[in-house]
């Protein structure tokens, strides 16, 4: 389908699947291209990955100032998700 039949696309992704024709025939052009997408991907991945580490060892403080509070193994379990080899490490 040539690009100009696809008009049920926005207008974003036919501009994207313009660049994408433009470049594909040329092969240094296209791995820079790809190079580039994979690098972006990998820092997203990172960012996510450091997102997760954060709230997990947010998770971790506010568990064990749960426990520190005196309050029960399982009432911690139940409201952080924790398993209760991790709270009784706290």
């Amino acid at each position: 389908m040539a690009l100009k039949d696809r008009t049920d696309l926005p207008e974003h992704l036919l501009k994207a699947i313009e660049k994408y024709e433009s470049i594909k025939d040329d092969p240094d052009l296209y791995y820079e291209a790809l190079n580039l997408q994979m690098g972006i991907m990998d820092q997203i991945q990172r960012l996510d990955d450091a997102t997760n580490k954060g709230i997990n060892e947010g998770i971790k403080q506010v568990a064990k100032k749960m426990k520190n509070n005196g309050m029960d193994s399982k009432t911690i379990q139940e409201n952080t998700g924790l398993d209760l080899e991790t709270i009784e490490k706290l």
